[in-house]
């Protein structure tokens, strides 16, 4: 494999990562292109050109990891895909590990990672990644709508990074994007037709980010209590016509299944740091 070359995206090759990315995902063009424009692949990007055609590609967006007291540089793998017709030949294995060594190169401690579907968490422990994140999963029990004394309204992207970063700050270990991708999140949720709400009820307050699927209602993530949550999804239910609303994210409640993989890069940090970090990885791009 000599006619193999792995490089940083240009705008010149915007097009072939548009078609390899659709062929991999399905998301439309419209998608891809908002994330091109705004998700810096230039640097963020490694591309890996076989025979001079877009073959395999990822993106490694700036994270931090925060264990035991401490904030590590990391980077979230995003976005990894091989053309149809070269799968099978290992090139993501070539991409991965030139990944590794610039992220080094840079001072990276953990790559992190969610895998796009539940078969892929066995490929990933080939490279190196072993599950540390999970999410719960149920159906929000009804309650009462509390009426006028429970108020929704739109939260802005500065509401949000706000209030969200006040309430990791009550996380021991949390995996979470670094600027500008902590605020990228919100407008891809936003242009990706999802929602995130300020909700208020007496002396309680904060916010929850969901959307529609599958014609239920799915709170991805909320810094509120069950009381609060409750009243929301009876709202929901009265006001919008859903009939089930899904709770997901690091509640604690319900299902418990495996979501985030990580990485260690650096070996000066001891493994019984990490091996068990358990913490919270939500809302990732994925």
């Amino acid at each position: 494999m000599t006619d193999l070359e792995i490089t940083r995206p240009a705008l010149a090759d915007y097009d072939e990562i548009q078609q390899l990315w659709m062929s991999a995902f399905g998301d439309s063009p419209d998608y891809v292109r908002f994330f091109l424009k705004k998700g810096d692949p230039s640097e963020t990007g490694l591309l890996l050109r076989s025979g001079g055609r877009a073959a395999s590609m990822l993106f490694l967006l700036p994270s931090v990891l925060r264990l035991e007291g401490r904030f590590y540089p990391c980077r979230y793998l995003y976005a990894a895909a091989t053309h149809p017709e070269f799968q099978g030949q290992g090139l993501f294995g070539l991409l991965e590990e030139e990944a590794c060594r610039l992220s080094r190169e840079e001072g990276v401690d953990f790559i992190g990672l969610v895998p796009a579907n539940p078969s892929l968490f066995r490929f990933y422990q080939k490279f190196g990644y072993r599950t540390r994140f999970y999410q719960n999963h149920s159906l929000l029990a009804g309650g009462k709508d509390p009426g006028v004394a429970l108020r929704i309204t739109p939260c802005s992207a500065d509401d949000f990074l706000r209030l969200r970063w006040e309430w990791l700050q009550k996380r021991p270990v949390f995996f979470e994007f670094a600027s500008p991708f902590d605020r990228y999140r919100y407008e891809e949720l936003r242009y990706a037709g999802g929602e995130v709400f300020l909700a208020e009820w007496g002396e309680e307050s904060g916010y929850f980010a969901g959307e529609t699927a599958d014609g239920a209602y799915r709170i991805r993530e909320t810094s509120l209590s069950l009381r609060l949550l409750s009243g929301i999804g009876e709202r929901m239910r009265s006001q919008r016509g859903f009939r089930q609303i899904i709770l997901s994210g690091g509640t604690g409640i319900g299902v418990r299944r495996p979501y985030g993989m990580l990485k260690c890069l650096n070996p000066e940090i001891p493994s019984v740091q990490y091996a068990r970090a358990d913490g919270l990885m939500s809302l990732m791009l994925n």
